[in-house]
């Protein structure tokens, strides 16, 4: 190795026979580790009110089911969300998913892979519920800016860029993708199937269902493939395609933000909502793509729960 370099794609020196990008080279290009409290950068505020010590905490021995009073300073850390960034409809939808996944005849490895691969669904739907609100807010605040002194350009189109409006658009339709990927991961604790993403705009999972189902899942295969065929034809290829070739590669070319008419005369003056390339109004196509979105998801998560219910 000190004497080459060693390619991706070439045999790995360990000597294991695979290649070095699926075998030593993962390890020496990692960049991340869990950060423990005292090495994360920091700054300091000063507290108006200073919260009591805790003094004592509870030791279950019986996995809950009775707690013993100890002394002493506990130190934890606690993660969650803050209750306004939670999506009621995304929550109930996770709860319901992640409560059938305990009632499985599943291993327990089994089953906390399934709920960790829902889990990343729910943070995927977070995620583009959180960009769509973002859009929101972003067209609400130019519509107050249009309607408070607004001076009309004389003799000319005008379309000014709207940066936020632009960056997203993008992000709702790179996160939507995103999500489509991290949904066919489920497949994998529910079917057997290994890592199988939502390549080829869907086709690559209806590969797998066709190909690689246990027979005793076929009918479960089958519905899930009708899903995606239909939203394939509804709303998926047309997003993927977008995403693809407009927003990845052409800096969201055919995307147009407000579009102020020449004012002549007549007292008032026409301003076009922002467009997405496909002509519809962008705020109508995100919302519509964002109830596809959540309706799918619940559909293939309630199918595959299903298939994982039946024995191999």
């Amino acid at each position: 190795m000190s004497k080459y370099k060693v390619g991706r794609n070439d045999p790995c020196p360990c000597g294991s026979g695979k290649k070095y990008k699926n075998c030593c080279y993962p390890s020496k290009t990692r960049a991340w580790k869990t950060a423990s409290s005292h090495e994360s950068p920091a700054f300091t505020v000063k507290p108006e009110e200073t919260p009591e010590p805790i003094t004592h905490h509870g030791v279950s021995s019986d996995g809950g089911k009775t707690w013993e009073p100890r002394p002493g300073l506990l130190a934890s850390r606690i993660y969650g969300r803050d209750p306004k960034d939670i999506d009621e409809t995304i929550s109930k939808m996770i709860k319901l998913v992640s409560s059938g996944i305990n009632t499985l005849s599943l291993s327990s490895a089994v089953k906390q892979d399934f709920i960790k691969r829902i889990n990343d669904v729910d943070h995927k739907l977070h995620a583009v519920k959180y960009h769509l609100n973002n859009y929101e807010q972003a067209e609400s605040d130019k519509i107050k800016e249009f309607s408070n002194n607004y001076k009309p350009p004389a003799g000319v189109q005008m379309v000014i860029e709207e940066p936020r409006l632009i960056y997203e658009v993008e992000a709702f339709i790179f996160q939507t993708k995103s999500c489509l990927d991290i949904l066919s991961w489920v497949l994998k604790p529910a079917f057997g199937f290994p890592y199988c993403s939502f390549g080829d705009k869907g086709d690559d999972i209806i590969k797998q269902l066709k190909n690689n189902c246990p027979a005793t899942l076929d009918t479960y295969a089958e519905n899930i493939i009708k899903l995606i065929e239909d939203a394939q034809d509804a709303w998926v290829v047309e997003l993927i395609d977008m995403r693809d070739k407009v927003t990845h590669y052409s800096r969201l070319e055919g995307f147009n933000c407000f579009i102020e008419d020449p004012y002549i005369r007549g007292g008032t003056a026409n301003i076009h909502y922002p467009t997405m390339p496909n002509t519809r109004r962008a705020l109508e196509y995100c919302q519509n793509v964002w109830e596809r979105l959540l309706s799918f998801c619940e559909d293939f998560l309630k199918l595959t729960l299903e298939a994982a219910r039946m024995p191999r």
